[in-house]
């Protein structure tokens, strides 16, 4: 997936299309931005269905909190943009229990080249609109001019601190044979927050609009460090 130019600068090309070439940016990232976290504890049956669990990997459910994440970064290694992103609790991998990104959308190539090399992470590129008035979030997200999934929020209550200390999400991703290991990890300041409506498109994401949150944050500003990956021989 990368080349050298004639200025030794180095880029990460897409597989799909090689026209496409964007500036590498080797991890760690320091992040900065806003968004929300959504807990969840998600039905056996919900997991079978509409988790986009990988078919060609003996996964099954262990159990632990499962995550909604959308995100607008305002500053990355990569640049600003905007993510939406799934994780559908621990999972049995390789012999122990694990996080696993199975869905996730960005608005930039310089972030889905760059997440699928650092981190195995299967960034998929859409299009992102936020809006926001007053304590009302909201957000919707296209894919070739087609909306797949859209949320509104409000946000209410004392700001509070928050950390991954509390709550870590360490992934396992897997990556042509092995897998990749990261241990984010993060803090910023939240309030609680409620949906007004949710929907999604299965066909593009999971219909959590069939499935009840135990708990959502919005979160105003943070900061979060994603360190290099470490490699697991399977």
């Amino acid at each position: 997936m990368s080349k050298e130019n004639p200025g030794n600068a180095l880029y990460l090309t897409d597989p799909d299309n090689s026209s496409i070439c964007v500036p590498a940016a080797p991890a760690p990232w320091n992040l900065s931005g806003r968004g929300c976290i959504v807990l969840y504890k998600f039905k056996k049956e919900f997991l079978e269905k509409r988790a986009y669990l990988p078919k060609n990997e003996a996964m099954e459910s262990a159990g632990g909190l499962g995550a909604l994440m959308i995100v607008d970064y305002k500053s990355s290694d990569a640049g600003p943009y905007s993510e939406l992103l799934f994780i559908p609790g621990k999972l049995h991998i390789n012999g122990g229990r694990w996080h696993r990104i199975t869905k996730i959308y960005v608005s930039t190539m310089d972030s889905v080249l760059n997440g699928r090399k650092n981190w195995a992470i299967p960034k998929e590129l859409a299009d992102f609109k936020f809006f926001h008035n007053e304590n009302i979030e909201e957000v919707e997200v296209s894919k070739g001019g087609r909306t797949f999934f859209r949320a509104g929020m409000k946000v209410w209550g004392p700001r509070f601190p928050v950390s991954t200390k509390l709550l870590p999400f360490p992934l396992m991703q897997a990556d042509e044979g092995s897998y990749l290991h990261t241990r984010f990890s993060g803090s910023g300041w939240g309030r609680f927050a409620s949906f007004r409506c949710i929907e999604a498109d299965q066909d593009f994401f999971p219909d959590l609009s069939l499935a009840a949150p135990l708990a959502t944050v919005f979160v105003d500003p943070f900061n979060i460090v994603f360190p290099p990956a470490k490699k697991i021989i399977s």
